[in-house]
């Protein structure tokens, strides 16, 4: 189960670099602020490791603007 894997979650310092790209995918993706930063902050993220990265988030409009872009995410969607 993905919560015996919360030791491999990481924090990420919030830059001006990321709030440009926040504030760019609030306005295309039509995200809330603090979701834009979240994805965001795992957008740069992942092209800073070259390997891909796991979103979590319990949000549905989050987790669809996460694999729009590319991500993977936890957890998996259900089809209701």
């Amino acid at each position: 189960m993905w919560l015996r894997q919360v030791h491999q979650f990481f924090r990420l310092n919030v830059t001006e670099h990321t709030i440009s790209k926040a504030d760019e995918l609030a306005w295309s993706l039509g995200l809330r602020g603090y979701d834009s930063v979240h994805l965001a902050s795992a957008i740069l993220w992942q092209d800073m490791l070259r390997e891909p990265i796991t979103m979590l988030t319990f949000d549905q409009q989050l987790s669809r603007a996460s694999v729009q872009m590319g991500l993977s995410i936890l957890p998996e969607p259900t089809n209701q």
